[in-house]
């Protein structure tokens, strides 16, 4: 029961932090554009008498390739502030159905979480770990200034030591305070089968069944640079007048 509470507490944590940043699948950029995304949040879990989210911050980028598919990637700083313990993620979203009236968007994105070292000057030796996420959502268009609505399921997985499967359903919206910056609210439910009685330290779900998340992001978007074409047009063809008509002799 001990391994598997501490077992448990680990993958919360790790799926926090992997899962740091708050779903990029919402919505694809613009071939060429590219923006910049940080979140701040996590489960809630006892700090002292009170739960609070743990305070996982991620700052990353984002690359549109061809208006469906965008490459992004992020690197976690509380762990490394606090645990001393290295961490970023790779990925690629990918527009799997567009948005049509009533009909939601539906996005994946493949994640690669990837964990290494233990810089602290005591304790032991660092290690690495690697956690692939599969992540697949919903998404409505609201309004002329497309905020998003979204829902939808993010699927960690742990392949090693030994594999384990842990989905997290999310809830949430992206609402666009200019052209140039949305803010994200998202909410999750993760190890939502756990019992967490016997985990310290206290997570906090529904019935105590695993850990309720809330992530708070903002994500820049920079507008699309057209790449002006080399070859200039050519010039319209010049054409000659009818020469005159030769006088006559009188």
């Amino acid at each position: 029961m001990r391994h598997s509470a501490q077992h448990l507490t680990f993958l919360l944590v790790t799926a926090g932090l992997g899962g740091c940043a708050a779903s990029h699948a919402i919505a694809p950029l613009e071939k060429g554009q590219s923006g910049i995304t940080s979140s701040i949040g996590g489960p809630f879990v006892q700090y002292g008498s009170a739960p609070i989210p743990l305070p996982i911050v991620s700052v990353g980028y984002r690359y549109g390739i061809d208006g469906h598919t965008d490459v992004h990637g992020s690197v976690y700083l509380t762990q490394l502030a606090l645990f001393k313990v290295g961490g970023f993620d790779v990925g690629v979203a990918r527009e799997l159905l567009t948005a049509d009236g009533p009909r939601p968007r539906i996005m994946a994105d493949l994640n690669t979480h990837w964990f290494f070292g233990d810089r602290a000057k005591t304790g032991p030796d660092g290690g690495f770990r690697f956690f692939p996420d599969l992540s697949l959502v919903a998404t409505w268009d609201l309004g002329r200034a497309k905020h998003h609505l979204y829902v939808g399921v993010d699927n960690f997985f742990e392949v090693a030591p030994s594999f384990r499967y842990y989905p997290t359903p999310i809830l949430g919206t992206e609402l666009k305070a200019s052209k140039g910056l949305g803010i994200q609210l998202e909410l999750g439910w993760n190890a939502f089968w756990k019992d967490t009685l016997p985990v310290n330290p206290v997570w906090y779900g529904p019935g105590n069944l695993g850990a309720v998340s809330v992530k708070i992001g903002f994500n820049g978007y920079f507008p699309t640079t057209k790449k002006h074409s080399s070859k200039q047009a050519a010039p319209d063809p010049v054409v000659a007048e009818p020469a005159a008509a030769p006088m006559e002799a009188p």
